[in-house]
């Protein structure tokens, strides 16, 4: 999952820094992704087009903070 969490990062922040990305839990692949209102939605595209799985846990389509689950 750290190799997950790493990539993950490189790609948000590739996009013009989008989101800050912070990792919760290493072990479990848990990080929170912070945006602004403007950024949400772009986020919300490249989660869905990675290429693993991602689960986006809680309120990622109305805040500006959002944990994510890198999968495997």
């Amino acid at each position: 999952m750290p190799q997950r969490i790493d990539l993950l990062t490189k790609i948000i922040e590739a996009y013009d820094h989008l989101g800050i990305v912070s990792t919760i839990d290493s072990s479990s692949g848990l990080l929170i992704i912070r945006g602004t209102e403007d950024s949400i939605p772009e986020i919300r595209e490249i989660l869905d087009n990675l290429p693993f799985p991602v689960e986006v846990l809680d309120g990622m389509e109305t805040e500006l903070l959002a944990p994510v689950r890198a999968g495997e």
